[in-house]
């Protein structure tokens, strides 16, 4: 009956008639089939329809249950799309909490920082913590991110004890957070207060004479509304958070090279573009504007590809960097479709290196294309 009812409510799909769609998809839900891919296919139909709370709704569904049936993929290719009609903090932290499970560290703290830049409210606190630890415990070996982790990490702890009500544990990797409840934390804030008076009523009594001060007023125990007398140092605190997540003032241009070349071998190239650019701010040289053509290219960007190769050009003078970027830039034109600028770039790196068999290996091939099409 399923299949005979999901081939029913895709053929409605078709037609445009939505409601008979989204009504052979409840169908099934009634029928006690609740698979993620049905609360999907119903997200969908209503999505078609334009009710997109009712398809935000049911995506949700379908994503708890990926995640129940410990489909992480999917899960997060569906994040992905309901990010695309929610712009809220239960979104960014989901997509944070997948990426990092996936391995995807660099987007999971770029989600994180998303979320904070929306700002916190006190009873955001705790999720909001959930999700650093979640992210903490899968980014610890991540040499490349972890350190944007921790800075971005350190933010969130300023912004929470801006709240005055929390304090977090620095480490990150194991005990990474510490979680307690609002309670909790009123409890321990009227044990510190009294703490206090006490200590300050033994300091008196043992000083012979004491100086005369303002009586400090005793603190309260936190309401459960913002504290509004931080609310300009919180903001002030989230637009600072993306700037203090790119390169810290320490890492220099060996180390923002090395950053991007690793970037660049696990297929994240913009990632990597991002670090050699922040390299040729400190120093150009031709070999790192042949790693960003590199990367252009890999992405599809010939022409920025083929800016990157000029610019290094201009500035080798040592043969082999001559070589490695008029290669390049062969490939790059040949990618853009300019077979003569092509082969004009390979057989200048040829003519400088007659042993680097793959320039003649790709002149041949590009020429026999040519006379193919000629």
């Amino acid at each position: 009956m399923r299949a005979r009812v999901e081939k029913d409510a895709l053929k409605y799909l078709a037609l445009g008639d939505y409601d008979r769609a989204i009504e052979e998809y409840k169908k099934i839900i009634r029928e006690g089939i609740e698979n993620p891919e049905i609360f999907n296919s119903l997200g969908d139909a209503y999505l078609r329809k334009g009710d997109v709370p009712n398809a935000l709704s049911n995506y949700w569904k379908a994503l708890e249950k990926f995640e129940a049936d410990g489909l992480p993929e999917n899960a997060y290719a569906l994040a992905k799309k309901i990010g695309r009609y929610e712009n809220s903090k239960r979104v960014y932290i989901k997509l944070a909490e997948l990426s990092s499970l996936l391995g995807y560290h660099d987007e999971a703290v770029d989600y994180l920082n998303r979320c904070l830049d929306m700002g916190l409210g006190r009873d955001e606190i705790d999720r909001v913590m959930n999700s650093f630890k979640k992210v903490a415990s899968e980014i610890s070996k991540d040499m490349i991110n972890e350190p944007r982790f921790e800075r971005l990490f350190l933010r969130l702890q300023e912004i929470v004890e801006g709240f005055g009500d929390l304090s977090l544990a620095h480490g990150i990797g194991s005990e990474v957070l510490e979680e307690k409840t609002l309670d909790q934390i009123q409890e321990e804030e009227k044990k510190k207060t009294e703490e206090k008076k006490k200590a300050k009523e033994e300091a008196r009594k043992r000083t012979p004479r004491p100086v005369q001060r303002k009586e400090e007023a005793p603190q309260k125990a936190p309401d459960k509304e913002i504290n509004t007398k931080s609310r300009a140092h919180l903001i002030s605190l989230l637009m600072s958070i993306k700037e203090n997540l790119g390169a810290s003032d320490s890492q220099g241009f060996e180390e923002l090279l090395e950053e991007g070349k690793e970037l660049f071998d696990m297929g994240l190239h913009e990632a990597a573009i991002s670090s050699f650019q922040k390299a040729l701010s400190i120093k150009e040289t031709p070999a790192a504007y042949a790693l960003l053509g590199r990367a252009f290219l890999e992405r599809g960007e010939a022409e920025l590809a083929l800016m990157a190769f000029e610019r290094g050009l201009g500035l080798a003078k040592d043969v082999n960097d001559q070589v490695v970027l008029n290669y390049w830039k062969g490939l790059a034109h040949e990618k853009r479709g300019e077979v003569k600028e092509s082969l004009e770039a390979l057989r200048r790196a040829y003519l400088l290196d007659r042993d680097f068999g793959e320039i003649r290996e790709k002149m041949e091939e590009i020429s026999g294309k040519q006379r193919r099409r000629s």
